[in-house]
């Protein structure tokens, strides 16, 4: 954990900073640097941390949140 290379490559930012001293890792001692559940996203299938509750995966929110920019808020106008 000293050189935070964990940390850098973390996509989901999961992993935070903790004291690991060096002994540790050379003697191979095991720790948990993080837990989290893995849910798969409702539009896309992937899999991702779910850290807030969210049906959709980052892509997928990110994705929303574009096109609702560019387009508006969905309405249903089926019923037209």
């Amino acid at each position: 954990m000293k050189c935070k290379t964990c940390l850098v490559s973390c996509i989901a930012g999961a992993v935070q900073p903790t004291d690991v001293e060096e002994h540790e890792v050379l003697n191979g001692v095991e720790r948990r640097l993080v837990k989290f559940n893995l849910r798969r996203c409702v539009e896309c299938g992937a899999l991702f941390a779910d850290r807030d509750g969210c049906s959709l995966c980052p892509a997928c929110r990110r994705l929303k949140e574009e096109l609702k920019e560019i387009f508006g808020p969905y309405r249903d106008v089926t019923h037209i």
